[in-house]
């Protein structure tokens, strides 16, 4: 929590003080987080992880699922991304399809993003890495979100609480040692970015 509102106040301090003459606003956030699995089970698909952010001032709402996916339907392994809003998911992706998490003590690193872009946003793994999955991500992980579907405001809406408390081990929680927020960044469009340390775990 604590951090939290260090983030928040650091927000507010370079949206409105370091630059008072120009008109700033977030083009982009960057979440690093860290999966340790202490002992997968290949046959069930476990564990299985869902991430999410609520970026927006609307319904919509963004997730990557690891070692699963649930669009159209449930299929094994790999990573999704997703949009979604409250009538359904409007656009995915799938990474690493049929890679199913299968060594003891992997971890998983990505780096989760939504950015500004003509036109709306786009949400995806920036990069990400495992032993089971390998290298996955990159701009062909990007999915489109529609300023309409956006609301007003951009990105201002981002609360990285809202991240920890709607993401977690959504099957088998007893085989994860730890999932955990390492770094956030946030890229204003007048070019600088900060970056703010929480290595949070998601209990």
């Amino acid at each position: 929590m604590r951090q939290y509102y260090r983030f928040l106040l650091a927000i507010l301090c370079v949206l409105t003080l370091s630059l008072p003459t120009r008109a700033q606003s977030i083009v982009q956030i960057e979440e690093d987080w860290e999966l340790v699995v202490i002992q997968p089970e290949v046959q069930l698909d476990a564990p299985q992880i869902t991430m999410t952010m609520l970026p927006f001032y609307s319904s919509t709402y963004l997730q990557v699922d690891i070692n699963h996916a649930t669009e159209p339907e449930f299929q094994r392994g790999g990573v999704q991304v997703r949009a979604c809003d409250n009538k359904g998911c409007f656009a995915s992706k799938r990474l690493a399809p049929d890679q199913v998490i299968a060594d003891s003590g992997e971890v998983i690193r990505w780096t989760q993003s939504v950015r500004a872009v003509p036109g709306g946003f786009e949400f995806g793994i920036e990069s990400g890495s495992s032993s089971s999955f390998g290298a996955f991500g990159g701009s062909a992980s990007y999915v489109t979100i529609p300023a309409t579907l956006a609301g007003s405001g951009g990105l201002e809406a981002y609360n990285p609480m809202d991240s920890l408390n709607n993401s977690g081990v959504t099957f088998s929680r007893n085989r994860v040692e730890r999932l955990r927020l390492k770094s956030v960044r946030v890229h204003l469009s007048s070019g600088d970015v900060f970056e703010w340390g929480f290595n949070a775990d998601i209990e």
